[in-house]
């Protein structure tokens, strides 16, 4: 699976996506089940690009649906404090951080696709 997949992949089953209130979303891609959000010096990865990406089109299928409650619990994961020496070794709380950043503006992204 490669980065342009993951949304065509992973989103064939909208109605169970949007049944949902709540995602863990921990960056991820088709060799590791998590990867650094920055390369410890601020930068994004290319790979947690790749994974935002697929980010918003998951908020977006949600968004298109009946939305159930009215509202979505999002949790940024990602765990162990020394990395998984993907591409850097950033600590996981400041990469949890900077993630729940990018994935507030993946959701004003998708926000504005839906209106």
């Amino acid at each position: 699976m490669m980065p342009a997949d993951y949304s065509a992949r992973l989103l064939v089953w909208p109605k169970l996506i949007q049944a949902s209130q709540m995602f863990h979303l921990r960056p991820f891609n088709s060799q590791h089940c998590q990867v650094p959000v920055t390369n410890g010096r601020a930068a994004l990865t290319p790979e947690f690009r790749d994974y935002i990406t697929f980010v918003e089109d998951l908020f977006a299928c949600w968004l298109a649906g009946p939305r159930p409650g009215g509202e979505l619990w999002v949790c940024p994961e990602l765990g162990m404090s020394h990395g998984y020496h993907v591409s850097t070794d950033p600590h996981a709380w400041p990469d949890a951080v900077r993630a729940r950043t990018e994935l507030l503006r993946a959701w004003k992204r998708a926000l504005g696709r839906s209106r």
